[in-house]
């Protein structure tokens, strides 16, 4: 079966870096890491780059996202790394989404220039 730790419709990795995120535990993860990176170590979490792109199916996501290759041999992967104010990338994810079940959205406003 599935890991009881991964969606349906995605497969997430998430990979910190131990300078960058010191006294992470379980306990934190499970309640907001994103409170703690900003409230307790006090980091400036600045940007965060994602790229959207189209690949081959893998084994791994046949077996954990339910898919059969007989009905899909693609599927859409984003990958986002997150950086600090020190440029330092302390975030890496990706995931893996069903076609069947992929949706884009992008709101863009622009600020007018005074």
């Amino acid at each position: 079966g599935r890991p009881p730790h991964r969606s349906a419709t995605e497969s997430c990795r998430f990979r910190s870096r131990k300078r960058a995120v010191s006294g992470l535990t379980k306990e934190i993860a499970e309640d907001s890491i994103y409170r703690y990176l900003e409230q307790t170590l006090h980091m400036n979490i600045v940007n965060s780059k994602r790229i959207m792109t189209v690949e081959k199916m893998t084994e791994i996501d046949e077996k954990y996202l339910n898919m059969n290759v007989a009905d899909y041999n693609c599927m859409a992967v984003i990958s986002s790394q997150t950086y600090n104010g020190d440029g330092v990338m302390f975030e890496y994810t990706q995931s893996r989404l069903r076609p069947d079940r992929f949706r884009f959205y992008d709101n863009a406003v622009r600020k007018t220039i005074s």
